[in-house]
């Protein structure tokens, strides 16, 4: 490799190890219209459970990591329900790999992501299957 090809490589890597582009916000609003609770977590990193009334909102900040396996999962919890959602999955992107801003109403069905363009729209996703949440002991 050329030096000036290992400068501009390095150059990019520098300007991306800095940069705010990498810096994704979620935002979890209760949208059920009763109270919520709900336990956040990656691989590495343990948000916690926190409580959320109706209509309230709690959020967190990460940064995608450059190979793309950024994965946060939460486990939501109201009533005599149980589910659990990745809110962030960069192998998907409904939230992560092209997302800077991802705001959730959680719904009975499913959470719902706003469109990040229109701001407007909210994409309905299922939950995860149990199958799935069994793997990752939560």
């Amino acid at each position: 490799m050329s030096t000036q090809s290992l400068l501009t490589v390095l150059s990019f890597l520098a300007f991306f190890a800095v940069c705010e582009c990498r810096k994704t916000n979620v935002t979890i609003v209760n949208d059920l219209g009763t109270d919520l609770t709900f336990h956040c977590k990656s691989k590495d990193n343990d948000l916690g459970s926190h409580f959320l009334s109706p209509n309230f909102a709690w959020y967190f900040d990460f940064e995608r990591n450059v190979f793309d396996t950024t994965l946060f999962f939460c486990k939501f919890i109201w009533g005599n329900e149980e589910h659990w959602f990745d809110v962030v999955n960069q192998k998907q992107d409904h939230c992560g790999k092209f997302s800077f801003l991802c705001i959730y109403k959680i719904r009975v069905g499913g959470p719902c992501l706003l469109d990040e363009l229109t701001r407007k729209n909210y994409q309905c996703y299922p939950w995860n299957p149990r199958k799935l949440n069994s793997k990752r002991g939560i």
